[in-house]
């Protein structure tokens, strides 16, 4: 303070320099630290004359804090001091109090569900009011690359540009990656009915070459049926026909049923 009157008034006369914009930026950020919420922050800027346009706040919500519980007056601070909570709960709150959607707020400042639960607590909202507004956060995205696109400054036009770009290459990237896992299951279904149409392959083969061989030792078998004396009398009846025949061994069995067709009453008496 100056107690000469005439360093006073010749202070006074003195130039002033403009703030820098790295002071506004502390100054304002100071101002944050103490605000209850992104309307109160608004309002002291206006009143400090400091920049306060809607990406200066939006740079400055995290700066904020809400008390939970205010210390009646007279109290000791001691005693009862002030708790606050997560910047981004506080801001939630805030946009909440204002009538923004639970789901719109989650997806704007990235809650998580304890934090959403906390600043409807804050408001004086239960959890079960937040699970029934989240459900729908497709809309809420869409409305918010909506208010993006049409937002006045051209950086903000442009974060929800790519977000919309990345979401939708997001989309695409699952689409396909649901159509490749279809297409595998697909192909796995189709090995598994090939690996057994090849087993029934091989057993039918298997089957087939059984049913050849087994017929021999049946007509093998066939030949001891003949006594003694049928086998002499084919004999003499197939050299008697022009048949080459051995003394002994086995009758081939064209020759047996040549005789046989030759002998129909005999057949008719053996059976």
């Amino acid at each position: 303070m100056f107690i000469d009157w005439k360093k006073a008034l010749a202070a006074e006369g003195l130039a002033l320099t403009s703030n820098s914009v790295d002071q506004l930026a502390a100054a304002a950020r100071t101002v944050a630290r103490r605000a209850r919420d992104k309307q109160d922050l608004a309002d002291l800027l206006g009143y400090l004359g400091l920049p306060r346009s809607e990406d200066d706040l939006v740079r400055m919500l995290p700066l904020l804090t809400a008390p939970t519980a205010h210390p009646v007056m007279g109290d000791d601070t001691m005693t009862n001091p002030i708790s606050t909570t997560n910047a981004y709960t506080a801001v939630a709150a805030s946009m909440l109090n204002k009538g923004d959607a639970p789901a719109t707020v989650r997806q704007c400042l990235g809650l998580s569900d304890e934090e959403l639960n906390e600043a409807l607590t804050l408001i004086g909202q239960g959890a079960g009011s937040a699970a029934a507004d989240i459900d729908d956060v497709a809309a809420a995205t869409e409305a918010l690359l909506v208010w993006g696109e049409k937002h006045a400054s051209a950086r903000i036009q442009g974060k929800a540009s790519k977000a919309r770009a990345l979401l939708a290459e997001l989309v695409s990237l699952r689409t396909n990656e649901r159509a490749v896992a279809a297409k595998e299951k697909e192909i796995t279904l189709l090995r598994d009915r090939l690996a057994q149409a090849e087993k029934e392959l091989r057993q039918v083969r298997a089957g087939r070459i059984t049913s050849t061989v087994s017929p021999v030792p049946a007509a093998q078998g066939a030949l001891p049926t003949r006594s003694k004396e049928d086998r002499a009398a084919i004999r003499a009846w197939a050299r008697a026909n022009g048949h080459e025949v051995a003394d002994t061994g086995l009758i081939p069995k064209k020759i047996q049923d040549a005789y046989d067709a030759a002998h129909p009453d005999q057949m008719e008496v053996a059976s």
